[in-house]
């Protein structure tokens, strides 16, 4: 029992006024807690407010973070029409950039997945593991960029939903937060 080790569920002190009372009474779980919110709003915070400047086309994610994991994406279940059977046809998608810190040291894990009736429809991810900062600043710019690019125009093609504006890999991005 010497080294209990702590789980902070609430990221920043307004969170913890707002939510901790009616989570310690059960009136909330922590999913309920732990949704996405959009990027924009969560600027305060230094660290992502850093790395949005550096990689200012994340803006347009959204984002949820949980301890030392910083979570920036989207996801979306969609019910399509029926198939031959008369069950219901649907897909659920979900494309993830997920930031871990330790000390100086970030792992960089990225998911773009789409499901749909029990089969794997897209499938591709990045997992970098232990690098300093500025590498992972360039595999958001670079790698990450090009992943999320396809699997957005993937979505957009087959089933006319879009979460990215830019459909290009040559687009340049500047920061909204300069213009």
């Amino acid at each position: 029992m010497k080294y209990l080790k702590t789980y902070e569920l609430f990221d920043n002190e307004d969170l913890k006024s707002q939510f901790e009372i009616p989570y310690l009474r059960g009136e909330m779980s922590p999913e309920e807690i732990n949704k996405w919110r959009n990027l924009k709003d969560g600027l305060l915070d230094t660290e992502l407010n850093r790395i949005v400047n550096d990689v200012p086309w994340l803006v347009e994610l959204k984002y949820r973070r949980s301890g030392s994991v910083l979570s920036i994406g989207f996801d979306n279940h969609i019910v399509y029409g029926k198939g031959k059977d008369g069950k219901e046809e649907s897909v659920f998608y979900y494309f993830l950039i997920e930031i871990v810190r330790f000390r100086d040291e970030y792992s960089l894990n990225v998911y773009a997945k789409c499901h749909g009736n029990g089969q794997q429809i897209y499938s591709e991810s990045i997992i970098k593991k232990s690098m300093p900062y500025k590498e992972v600043i360039s595999q958001l710019k670079k790698p990450v960029f090009n992943l999320l690019i396809d699997f957005n125009n993937f979505i957009n093609n087959y089933f006319g939903e879009s979460h990215f504006s830019i459909k290009d890999k040559n687009t340049l991005v500047f920061n909204p937060l300069h213009n």
